[in-house]
């Protein structure tokens, strides 16, 4: 539902990252847990990703760098070095 939504918005470019929860973080010393809600698994979270990967990119997204997603022409230039 997230990524239909975010498209819903036509951008020209889109960031794709999945939550790490460290040790003295806000998460952390609220109690998260990857795999126990409202966090989802290490295996959810794949599958999630994945997701998003195949449906940016039959909208024509292109895969560059670790999690960014961009229509030709819109490609952040701090991110194209990686």
């Amino acid at each position: 539902e997230t990524i239909e939504a975010a498209l819903s918005f036509d951008p020209p470019h889109i960031a794709v990252y999945d939550l790490m929860v460290e040790q003295k973080t806000a998460f952390d010393k609220w109690g998260y847990v990857p795999g126990l809600s409202p966090l989802p698994s290490e295996k959810d979270s794949t599958n999630m990703y994945r997701y998003a990967s195949n449906t940016l990119q039959q909208e024509g997204f292109k895969h560059y760098e670790i999690s960014n997603y961009a229509k030709s022409g819109f490609e952040c230039e701090h991110n194209r070095v990686y």
